[in-house]
């Protein structure tokens, strides 16, 4: 099929690796080339972009992973089915002392953590300038978990996600070809208040009409009166939802530790811009290296 769809030898090495096969499990092989294309077209379409505009600022490289496990308490590469980072793909460092004003730290004061990993190019233009965002450019078309009409923007609580989340565009659209990195933005509690949390079923039932497109549940349809939204995640892909039969098929993402998954969205104007004049000095976009595999001949 991945032959016949004109996919190289290259993206299906990719795609078909073992330490993928949950991700590549959750979409059809038309799914994973439709993201493919998108991706790239993103990439493209963002290049004039970065080229004409004067640079954001230092890009990060590192290539230390024990560095970064260490670090970060990201989880070491792990054997096929592991949702840490799969051996070989991608190696990366941060700082945890916060004085490096380039990079991210673990921990602010006041502020809680959030991440978003992705094709660098689309982070980086979130970062028009060092002091500012423009947090419009991290927005996600619907449908989505928590929207199934309007723009809105995702950010997760687990690093482990943001990585995984990069990790997925690495294998997609080649880490060497395309950069990947992780955006983190410190945002101060005082502006997280204004928020809803979905538990259970009501998670349930709302991250299916959204992801079905169909009508918002009468009694959630105030959830969207909240500035954020925050609750779990579910890996499965658009087209895997449409397949399922009832609402309790929906599996929330799990970490290693068993605990949920967490992210937060917001589709309000007023929030954007609040993110914008306030977390630009809080923001970091950090690059992740691609670590080259060779491939041997039988």
């Amino acid at each position: 099929m991945l032959t016949r769809l004109g996919l190289s030898e290259a993206f299906q090495r990719r795609l078909m690796d073992p330490n993928f096969k949950r991700w590549r499990l959750s979409g059809s092989a038309a799914h994973w080339t439709c993201e493919m294309m998108r991706i790239r077209y993103e990439f493209l379409e963002n290049l004039d972009a970065v080229i004409t505009t004067p640079q954001r600022g230092i890009k990060k490289t590192v290539s230390d992973a024990n560095l970064l496990r260490n670090d970060r308490n990201t989880p070491a590469a792990t054997t096929a089915g592991g949702s840490g980072p799969a051996p070989g793909v991608m190696t990366h460092t941060r700082s945890n002392s916060g004085t490096d004003p380039l990079l991210a730290p673990t921990e602010l004061p006041g502020t809680r953590m959030f991440y978003k990993g992705g094709a660098l190019e689309r982070l980086e233009l979130s970062k028009p300038i060092y002091s500012k965002l423009d947090i419009r450019q991290l927005g996600s078309n619907p449908p989505g978990d928590f929207s199934n009409e309007k723009r809105g923007v995702y950010f997760t609580t687990d690093y482990q996600v943001a990585w995984q989340y990069a990790n997925l565009a690495a294998r997609i659209v080649d880490g060497e070809v395309i950069p990947v990195g992780i955006f983190t933005v410190a945002i101060p509690l005082t502006m997280l208040d204004n928020n809803y949390h979905l538990f259970g079923d009501e998670w349930r039932h709302f991250v299916w009409a959204n992801r079905r497109t169909l009508n918002c549940p009468s009694d959630l349809e105030g959830v969207y009166e909240y500035e954020w939204i925050q609750g779990g995640l579910t890996h499965q892909a658009n087209a895997t939802v449409q397949t399922l039969t009832d609402v309790s098929e929906l599996q929330p993402w799990k970490l290693d530790g068993g605990e949920a998954a967490s992210q937060w969205y917001t589709q309000k104007r007023d929030v954007y811009e609040r993110l914008d004049e306030y977390c630009g000095l809080t923001s970091w976009v950090d690059t992740i290296v691609p670590r080259r595999t060779q491939h041997h001949s039988d």
